[in-house]
């Protein structure tokens, strides 16, 4: 029976799916088994995709499987963080992930390998969109980098990300992101779908 190390990764509920193709050996650093007859070419490493900031430091797994001939390979290269192929090291440590808004596990989409990986900077507390930022909706311009006067819109004739003042909403409007609430206020997330906008504390 051939047999595999499953690499489990679990971030805080952000990360997502990707149906995972074979990496190719060259461009991965993996074993190529048919050079090997001692290699089982089913032994791999399922390097699932996921986005975590831990420490000052955003990692970035792919969603693919890494080949490593066997058991002992795989669990050696999983302990060394096989799986983790994009690092990018935060200035001023990692953001609040309430920026991404009550949505955020869909807002992963953009960062798959299939949507080109995304700016992992957006996961630093210094990072997020900005003026001029391409777009196509407003979510788009999420999260937003601190200090930007109002909220982020997407100005969708222009295909760029722009400032604009916050709404005057009441309490209890649905919103998905703080910037979808008055100045006072922020969005306090009731399901990964929707949220109200409540007074700060």
């Amino acid at each position: 029976m051939k047999r595999a190390l499953a690499a489990w990764v679990i971030v805080a509920g952000l990360a997502g799916c990707d149906d995972p193709e074979p990496a190719s050996d060259a461009a991965e650093g993996g074993v190529d088994a048919s050079m090997n007859v001692a290699c089982d070419p089913g032994a791999h490493v399922d390097c699932f995709f996921a986005v975590e900031c831990s420490g000052g430091v955003v990692r970035w797994a792919p969603g693919q499987p890494y080949y490593c001939c066997d058991e002992r390979r795989c669990s050696a290269a999983y302990q060394n963080g096989i799986c983790w192929t994009r690092h990018e090291t935060c200035s001023a440590g990692c953001g609040d992930m309430r920026r991404f808004g009550c949505d955020r596990e869909a807002q992963m989409r953009r960062y798959q390998p299939s949507a080109g990986g995304g700016d992992l900077r957006d996961f630093c507390a210094e990072g997020g969109r900005t003026t001029g930022d391409r777009c196509a909706v407003d979510r788009d311009c999420t999260p937003s980098r601190p200090g930007l006067p109002g909220r982020l819109r997407c100005d969708r004739d222009a295909g760029a990300c722009v400032t604009a003042p916050r709404p005057s909403v009441a309490i209890g409007a649905e919103c998905l992101v703080d910037d979808d609430c008055a100045d006072a206020m922020l969005c306090a997330c009731e399901s990964t779908t929707a949220g109200r906008c409540a007074a700060r504390p």
